[in-house]
């Protein structure tokens, strides 16, 4: 998950019962990282505030063009 503060959006995980497994924020803007949790039900999955090569935050879909509607 690309989350916008990444102490923040830990805190939330590890009081609601998760556990790290893996990884650090890196302080460099140009690396990208990811942090790996597990639920308490053993779902893993990770977040981070750099997203990943090629990722675009906040992107407004394009709407139909109007050849489409017709």
């Amino acid at each position: 998950m690309w989350v916008d503060n990444l102490e923040a959006a830990e805190a939330r995980v590890k009081a609601a019962g998760g556990t790290y497994l893996t990884g650090r924020k890196e302080t460099d803007p140009n690396v990208f990282y990811e942090v790996k949790y597990r639920t308490p039900d053993g779902i893993v999955f990770d977040i981070t505030e750099s997203g990943w090569k090629g990722a675009t935050k906040e992107v407004a879909p394009v709407p139909p063009s109007s050849a489409a509607a017709a």
